[in-house]
């Protein structure tokens, strides 16, 4: 190599000034001393319905509950079948090529004496 090899160099970060990190505090976001204050307020409600609201929740008459009837016929063959074609399939462009086979040369052997 003309070069020689690169060397390790390791740079650690820098240290910080204090030794320890200081430890942080928050206070709570309520007073600790102050009870809650318990609200209790009705809903607001209206002397008199805006609307005149009826609601009919009468069980369905038995006849309601039973399924439409519908009867349809099965379906009559009308038409006979279509005769059966018979497509060859397109003659090939080029020719097919000949079979060709190629045995492995022999391996040397001696000439019998």
């Amino acid at each position: 190599p003309l070069l020689p090899d690169p060397t390790d160099t390791k740079i650690a970060p820098p240290r910080p000034e204090c030794a320890v990190p200081l430890p942080m505090y928050k206070a709570p976001l309520f007073p600790l001393l102050a009870d809650p204050v318990l609200i209790t307020t009705a809903p607001l409600t209206p002397l008199v319905p805006a609307l005149e609201v009826l609601k009919c929740n009468d069980p369905l008459a038995p006849q309601e509950l039973a399924p439409v009837k519908i009867e349809i016929p099965p379906p009559v063959c009308t038409e006979l079948n279509p005769a059966d074609n018979v497509i060859a399939p397109p003659d090939p462009l080029l020719p097919l090529p000949t079979e060709i086979t190629t045995d492995p040369p022999r391996p040397p052997t001696a000439e019998p004496v």
